[in-house]
């Protein structure tokens, strides 16, 4: 699964929890429903760019982390505590 699958699926997920549509979402944030069913179609040509996920997260009234990977961002440790370096 890819980082933007799964965004959308994790924005979809939290969609059904609150009983939201992809209508309501668009009208929080002020764009259409052509807008939000593309951005969640999971189309490979369509990635999300990281304002658009702060967007959905503040409409929603969730942190942007709900919608990230729980090892975004996260790298592997040397034994002393530092991070782990490229080769």
């Amino acid at each position: 699964m890819t980082l933007t699958e799964s965004v959308s699926a994790k924005i979809r997920a939290e969609l059904r929890r609150q009983d939201v549509s992809f209508r309501e979402l668009g009208r929080r944030m002020g764009v259409s429903l052509a807008y939000i069913s593309r951005r969640l179609s999971d189309d490979p040509d369509v990635e999300f760019k990281v304002s658009e996920i702060e967007r959905v997260a503040e409409a929603l009234g969730v942190p942007v982390t709900a919608f990230l990977p729980r090892n975004a961002g996260r790298r592997k440790a040397t034994p002393d505590g530092s991070p782990e370096r490229a080769a």
